[in-house]
Formats: structure tokens, C-alpha cells, sequence
């Protein structure tokens, strides 16, 4: 079931209240009906691009949009709103904003238009995984559509300062991109990392995970040098009939659930970190020589720094390693 089947279920009226973030927010808005603002971006004067789906026609703010479809919206510092782009069968779930250009990475299916990119999807495909960019007025500049006779999701994006484009998620089988077919190497769920030059063309796709795994990528960040890092979680609780999950020429035991690794500007794996019994959530690149991955865990674990962090129960971590994968706090 695709996330635009799966999301479209009453949620009633949502509007952001001045009483509930705090006195100090000058103003508030909303959806017509019924929705959800799934990521935000803001610049440094302060205006906010959103994406988003709204349910009905109402739309958001009062712009009419598409029931199966979703928006992309520039918002002023005092709430009102500047533009909205409306999008037919295709929602963004993230958005970035990097060298005053936005980049986006959602979902669609059957006939995906967005603004002057349109795209049939295979219903018997499933759903398709779209990556985007717009420049701040809400031009379309590019658009891609990822598609597999199987599973493919983009679960996050970042951008680094010669716009090149990092996707962090799963994938199986054959990935369809515009021009090219891919070939994975595992026919079940695994990390997929792909890479976009600045028009939008896909340079590589790097995956990791063995058969019969379930192992995600929930995050990813790129530093300054063109490196990238990914952190993800890896479920074993079906069978798994190998005994580890490669990522290149390294291993890590199918216990493991915790991992965050390092790929260089040509996709190739730099390095790998693991343990058992935490789940990761996100990275972020802290700038100089850290990045910093946050998540949560059930058992004792190792996970991050150098000491066991311990949980009776469903807690959280956060901590950093340096560039080259060693422990920070």
C-alpha cells in the first residue's frame, strides 16, 4: 500500500495555535480541513518553505489543491503565506534548502504531474520515488522518478555546497530512473544510497544488506569534502539465512540492529560502525570533523561513545563520532 493510500484517513481540523507554541508566536494558520505538513526549511530572513497533503480541496491556506496530491508552499516570517505549488498524485515528505535552491524527495503514483514533469507510474509497480528540485519562487527545475517492480522509499536528503544530492533508503530489485536501469544485488528490503548531480541525474546508487534482511537507512548527512554518512537500522526478526550485512568490503553481524557508515563522492564504503540493540534515527553533520546520530534503544548497548548505555525500558541516545568513525561523546 502506498503512502498516498495510507495517509488518507480523517484527521480532522489541523491549525497551529499561538496558545500552544508559545506567547511569543505572532500568528497562526492552517489547513482547510484536513492534512499534514510533513517537513519545513527556513532561510535566514526567516521565510519558511513547506511541503505537505491536503486531503480535500481546500487545500492549504485556501489554495485549491489536489485530493491525491500535495504542495509546496513559501510562508513570510509573519505567517502570511507568499506562494503554493500544487502537485497531482505526488506528496514530499523532505525538503532542504541549500544555495537558495529547494531540493525534495517524496512519493507518487499512477499519473504524477509535477508542475512541468509528468510521469506514468505502472500501478502494478506500486508507488514511485520522486527527488525534486525548485528554485524559491516555486519553479520546477528538475524532477526524477525512481521506480522498482518492488519497494523503493527515500527516507531522507541533504545537500552540500556544490549542490550535489545525497538519498538515504530501501530499495529492491531493479531500480527505474528516467534514463537508466539499476540492478540491486538482494531482491529484499536494504539501504539505498544514491547521489544527484546538480541538473538532477543520478551519478551512483550504493546499496548494503544480504537476502532475507530488513535493513533501512533512516538518515543521512554530507560534509564539506563530498563524503556522505548513513545511519539506519537493520531488523532481524525473521529469518535471515546470512550470517552478515555488507556494506562493500565491510560485514556486520545480522544481530546487529545500529549501524552508521561513511561512503566517499564515488559511493565506495569508507567505513562502518555497529551494534546491537539500538535503532538510529537520524545523522547530522556538525561541521569540522563530527557528526552527530541520535535514536533510541531497548537493551544494553554500545552504540555510541565509548560507554554501555543501559535501559530497562525504551530509551533514547545521542552522540558523536568523528570523521573517521571513532567515538566522540
Amino acid at each position: 500500500m502506498g503512502t498516498l493510500t495510507r495517509y488518507a484517513f480523517a484527521l480532522g481540523v489541523i491549525t497551529l495555535s499561538s496558545q500552544l507554541l508559545s506567547a511569543q508566536q505572532p500568528w497562526d494558520w492552517g489547513f482547510g480541513h484536513a492534512g499534514h505538513i510533513w517537513d519545513i526549511a527556513t532561510d535566514a530572513d526567516g521565510y519558511s518553505y513547506v511541503v505537505g497533503h491536503a486531503y480535500d480541496t481546500v487545500g492549504f491556506m485556501g489554495v485549491q489543491t489536489d485530493p491525491g496530491g500535495g504542495f509546496l508552499a513559501k510562508v513570510s516570517p509573519t505567517g502570511s503565506m507568499i506562494w503554493t505549488q500544487t502537485f497531482t498524485n505526488a506528496i514530499f515528505l523532505e525538503i532542504e534548502l541549500k544555495n537558495d535552491l529547494l531540493y525534495a524527495t517524496g512519493e507518487g503514483e499512477t499519473n504524477v504531474v509535477v508542475g512541468s514533469h509528468s510521469f506514468f507510474v505502472d500501478p502494478g509497480q506500486g508507488w514511485a520515488c520522486l527527488v525534486a528540485s525548485f528554485d524559491t519562487t516555486g519553479n520546477d527545475l528538475w524532477v526524477n522518478c525512481l521506480r522498482s517492480p518492488e519497494d523503493i522509499s527515500a527516507n531522507d536528503l541533504d545537500v552540500n555546497d556544490a549542490g550535489e544530492l545525497f538519498i538515504a533508503g530501501t530499495g529492491r530489485e531493479a531500480i527505474y530512473t528516467n534514463t537508466d536501469t539499476l540492478y540491486l544485488n538482494s531482491p529484499w528490503a536494504q539501504v539505498l544510497i544514491l547521489k544527484y548531480a546538480p541538473g538532477g541525474s543520478v551519478e551512483w546508487i550504493t546499496t548494503a544488506g544480504c537476502i532475507s534482511s530488513e535493513t533501512f537507512a533512516t538518515g543521512i548527512a554530507c560534509d564539506e569534502l563530498g563524503a556522505a554518512y548513513i545511519t539506519g537500522s537493520a531488523y532481524d526478526g525473521m529469518f535471515v539465512d546470512c550470517d552478515s550485512l555488507e556494506f562493500g568490503p565491510f560485514t556486520m553481524p545480522s544481530t546487529s540492529s545500529f549501524f552508521l557508515t561513511k561512503v566517499d563522492g564515488a559511493g565506495d564504503f569508507v567505513w562502518l560502525r555497529h551494534a546491537f540493540g539500538a535503532m538510529a534515527t537520524d545523522v547530522e553533520y556538525l561541521g569540522g570533523n563530527a557528526v552527530a546520530v541520535i535514536g533510541n534503544f531497548s537493551d544494553s548497548t554500545n552504540a555510541v561513545g565509548t560507554s554501555t548505555l543501559l535501559s530497562q525500558t525504551t530509551d533514547m541516545f545521542m552522540g558523536s563520532f568523528d570523521l573517521d568513525g571513532v567515538p566522540g561523546w
